[in-house]
Protein backbone atom coordinates (compact mmCIF):
# COMPACT_ATOMS: atom_id res chain seq x y z
CA UNK A 1 0.00 0.00 0.00
CA UNK A 2 1.67 3.48 -1.00
CA UNK A 3 0.34 7.02 0.12
CA UNK A 4 -1.10 9.22 -2.05
CA UNK A 5 -1.49 13.01 -2.14
CA UNK A 6 -4.43 14.56 -3.71
CA UNK A 7 -4.91 18.25 -4.80
CA UNK A 8 -8.36 18.61 -3.07
CA UNK A 9 -11.07 16.14 -1.84
CA UNK A 10 -12.51 16.11 -5.31
CA UNK A 11 -9.82 14.98 -7.01
CA UNK A 12 -9.37 12.14 -4.17
CA UNK A 13 -13.33 10.97 -4.75
CA UNK A 14 -12.24 11.35 -8.34
CA UNK A 15 -9.44 9.19 -8.31
CA UNK A 16 -11.09 6.86 -5.95
CA UNK A 17 -14.25 6.04 -8.31
CA UNK A 18 -11.56 5.46 -11.13
CA UNK A 19 -10.17 2.71 -9.33
CA UNK A 20 -13.84 1.13 -7.96
CA UNK A 21 -15.11 1.25 -11.47
CA UNK A 22 -14.50 -2.77 -12.07
CA UNK A 23 -16.65 -3.22 -9.51
CA UNK A 24 -19.31 -1.41 -10.14
CA UNK A 25 -22.95 -3.66 -10.56
CA UNK A 26 -21.38 -6.77 -8.61
CA UNK A 27 -24.01 -7.83 -5.91
CA UNK A 28 -21.04 -9.39 -4.08
CA UNK A 29 -19.53 -6.10 -3.23
CA UNK A 30 -20.31 -2.85 -1.58
CA UNK A 31 -18.73 -0.01 -0.54
CA UNK A 32 -18.83 2.26 2.90
CA UNK A 33 -17.80 6.19 3.22
CA UNK A 34 -17.28 8.02 6.51
CA UNK A 35 -18.86 11.28 5.54
CA UNK A 36 -15.89 14.58 6.76
CA UNK A 37 -16.37 15.46 10.12
CA UNK A 38 -19.70 12.80 10.84
CA UNK A 39 -19.24 10.85 13.55
CA UNK A 40 -20.63 6.93 12.61
CA UNK A 41 -23.26 5.44 15.14
CA UNK A 42 -24.60 2.36 13.66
Amino acid sequence: MTAESFRDRTDAGRRLAAKLAGYAGRGDVLVLALPRRRVPVA
